[in-house]
């Protein structure tokens, strides 16, 4: 089946097989959507071999976002602390000039200038929330791929087959195992109640 992106162009696409955001450059209409690190164990009699390659991806791509995530988190608490301090600051001269013009104010250009500076520094701190969720949301996803490959089916057993002591991956995100489900159950009543939800494109339900 031909894929509908442009040829012989950097394009990001959903790889078929790791099911990550991918580079592709497409020489035809009829390659396949298989990333570059998916094309070495793509194909029948890899499972093993794929499930490893994925899992190192998944994790490495978690690093990723995760460090992301805490630098975006710096840098919006600082913006966050900036903004505030420019506030309280505008708050003071507007106060101040307020005091000097007493009743003439609301008559003056300066009577919208408060309302303006607050719209302006609650609007970037929207936007910034706005990019920190999505963000989150990205981590989460990648998490609940992960637990959905390596969970207990039993008290002693992952289900990737090895013992839940041996396991990992299974030991490293057991202390998000509660936050992946609040996620789930959030993004579950977005998608019963129509609006835009974060689960994966194989998510089952």
């Amino acid at each position: 089946m031909a894929h509908p992106y442009p040829l012989h162009v950097a394009v990001d696409v959903e790889c078929y097989c790791c099911r990550l955001i991918q580079p592709f450059t497409f020489s035809s209409p009829n390659d396949q959507l298989v990333c570059a690190q998916c094309s070495r164990h793509y194909g029948d009699g890899k499972a093993e071999k794929r499930d490893l390659d994925h899992l190192a991806m998944w994790s490495a791509r978690y690093s990723e976002l995760a460090q992301r995530y805490r630098d975006l988190a710096e840098t919006t608490d600082a913006e966050r602390m900036s903004a505030a301090a420019t506030e309280t600051e505008l708050r003071a001269r507007v106060a101040e000039l307020t005091t000097a013009i007493a009743n003439d104010f609301a008559a003056t250009d300066l009577g919208g200038s408060r309302a303006l500076v607050e719209n302006e520094v609650v609007t970037r701190a929207e936007r910034r929330a706005e990019l920190a969720n999505r963000l989150n949301d990205r981590i989460m996803a990648v998490l609940w791929q992960l637990d959905r490959l390596h969970h207990s089916t039993d008290k002693a057993t992952c289900s990737c087959g090895k013992r839940l002591v041996d396991c990992g991956e299974s030991m490293a995100i057991e202390p998000q195992r509660q936050a992946i489900r609040d996620w789930e159950r959030r993004n579950l009543a977005l998608r019963a109640s129509g609006k835009r939800d974060a689960l994966p494109d194989d998510f089952g339900g």
